[in-house]
């Protein structure tokens, strides 16, 4: 009895260890199996994610070399942007001293064309004023002809024409006791058409008068008449 239940507890025993070496056996299989999977998930996983990173890694050096290209574009851009606002305030600086100088010249050329035709009309006048003197002397060289062709007849007078567009008269004939003595007096016309006496031998005590009667009447006949009776009237 005793060796039959010996026999049945070494069979258990045995079936035992049996079970447990087949379980372990089971086990290092099933383990190895899952660090197997597990690996290869794992290898997968990690060959995934280094792949992933690899193509970030070439993206962002992508990026980088788009950045760096944009940035080198904006500061060439800036650069140039710079250089035409430097430009444009120096063309800036340039049209405001050519158009202050424009200005100056209309302002000198409106100045000039007022003084031109202030001129012209100076000019205007004095030519008026120059046809009007002459107009005015050859009215009195025709008198100084019409009275020498009458006294040098009549009177005994005789003109000379002097320096400085004198007219000098010399009468003959006045004084009957001395009737070679000679009386002289020159005229001429200054610049306002005005008769002048600038000499007058001998010297006639009214001539000043006689003369203002002559500038009121312009009659030189007259006038020498009037000289030749102040002559006269001297004689006695």
């Amino acid at each position: 009895m005793e060796t039959m239940i010996e026999y049945e507890i070494f069979d258990f025993q045995q079936e035992y260890e049996t079970f447990e070496t087949k379980l372990m056996q089971f086990e290092e299989n099933f383990m190895a199996q899952i660090n197997e999977n597990w690996t290869k998930r794992v290898l997968v996983t990690q060959s995934n994610h280094n792949s992933r990173i690899g193509s970030g890694k070439e993206k962002c050096q992508e990026m980088n070399l788009i950045l760096e290209k944009k940035q080198e574009e904006s500061q060439k851009k800036c650069r140039v942007l710079e250089e035409r606002n430097c430009k444009m305030q120096e063309l800036k600086a340039v049209y405001r001293e050519v158009n202050s100088e424009a200005n100056d010249l209309i302002h000198k050329k409106e100045q000039m064309e007022k003084d031109l035709m202030l001129m012209m009309e100076k000019i205007h006048q004095e030519k008026d004023l120059i046809s009007k003197q002459d107009n005015s002397v050859s009215k009195k060289m025709k008198e100084y002809e019409k009275a020498k062709n009458y006294f040098i007849e009549r009177l005994g007078l005789h003109f000379k024409k002097t320096s400085s567009d004198r007219i000098q008269m010399v009468f003959k004939s006045i004084n009957h006791r001395k009737p070679n003595k000679l009386y002289i007096f020159s005229i001429k016309i200054d610049e306002n058409s005005k008769y002048l006496v600038t000499e007058c031998h001998p010297l006639v005590p009214n001539i000043e008068e006689l003369v203002q009667k002559l500038n009121a009447t312009n009659n030189l006949s007259n006038f020498i008449l009037s000289m030749r009776k102040a002559f006269k009237s001297l004689c006695h």
